[in-house]
């Protein structure tokens, strides 16, 4: 195997103690692929999910969704952050992924009706597009890049939440609101 960093091609076949040292790639890994889980929207991108929802100005801690309800929106970072919560055994809640700007909330819950996972809050005053879930729907089929990118993250956190759990179901110890 070659490695090519800064100009620089190394082999690894004649580094055994290299090649040892490299990590394992685990595509359900939702870090490995941060990238593609966890997209930015360009601002480009940002204005025409803009055309299908409404900008809201929200102060922190604020309320999004939260876990066990049904039909939540879709939402966009403008300006701030939305915290994803989910509780830890003993009822705690623990933040799983913070969502800066131009990344969006969302899991494979904004195509059917099941209780959704996890809760989500502002981390700070923010700025978000919220586009109801029918608008949404709109959006994905008349936006085909966008739904790329959008359900190629969608379905990564889904497999990402189930690796990351380690076993344990996540939002399904109850429905206590998060704190």
């Amino acid at each position: 195997m070659r490695i090519q960093a800064l100009g620089y091609a190394i082999s690894v076949t004649a580094l055994p103690s290299a090649r040892a040292a490299l990590p394992e790639f685990d595509p359900t890994d939702q870090y490995a692929r941060e990238a593609q889980t966890f997209p930015r929207l360009g601002s480009e991108e940002r204005a025409r999910v803009a055309n299908y929802g409404i900008e809201q100005g929200l102060r922190k801690s604020a309320v999004l969704f939260q876990r066990c309800q049904r039909s939540v929106d879709f939402f966009v970072v403008l300006e701030g952050s939305i915290e994803i919560v989910d509780l830890d055994r003993d009822g705690l809640p623990v933040v799983l992924t913070i969502h800066r700007e131009g990344q969006f909330t969302g899991e494979l819950d904004l195509f059917n009706d099941r209780q959704i996972l996890v809760s989500g809050r502002t981390g700070m005053n923010s700025r978000v597009v919220r586009v109801k879930r029918a608008d949404f729907r709109k959006m994905l089929s008349a936006e085909p890049d966008l739904g790329e990118i959008i359900m190629r993250a969608l379905i990564l956190r889904r497999v990402g939440l189930r690796v990351a759990s380690g076993g344990r179901t996540i939002g399904r110890a109850g429905c206590a609101p998060i704190a």
